[in-house]
């Protein structure tokens, strides 16, 4: 399958009981814990625990950083086993992970992330 396939055909979409799982291990990890920096690596360990990965534009996972002292990302996700031979994977087209911040006076970050 080519890349431009991927990017228009993909028809992948999540379990929504793993969503559910996914999002409970997310809210466990951010409930009531305030973070030195935003926790990016650990999002990213929590989805792969469920075979999913972050993505960028152009389908590759997502390798950047994120700066500001409050913000708001909406990133599309795909499955670790939907990978076409490459770094390419397929998007998951039902749902994103959500990831907001906001730096304290303290210099601690409060986090919300979620998939919906």
């Amino acid at each position: 399958m080519k890349f431009e396939q991927i990017i228009n055909e993909s028809n992948k979409t999540l379990n929504a009981s793993i969503k559910r799982k996914v999002n409970k291990d997310l809210t466990k990890f951010t409930f009531n814990k305030y973070f030195d920096a935003i926790p990016i690596k650990n999002i990213k360990d929590i989805l792969k625990k469920y075979r999913i990965v972050l993505l960028q534009e152009d389908r590759t996972e997502w390798d950047g950083f994120l700066t500001g002292s409050d913000g708001n990302g909406n990133f599309e996700i795909g499955s670790i086993d939907s990978s076409m031979g490459g770094e390419v994977f397929e998007v998951y087209r039902n749902c994103f992970l959500n990831l907001m911040w906001h730096k304290m006076q303290s210099g601690r970050y409060e986090i919300t992330v979620y998939v919906g």
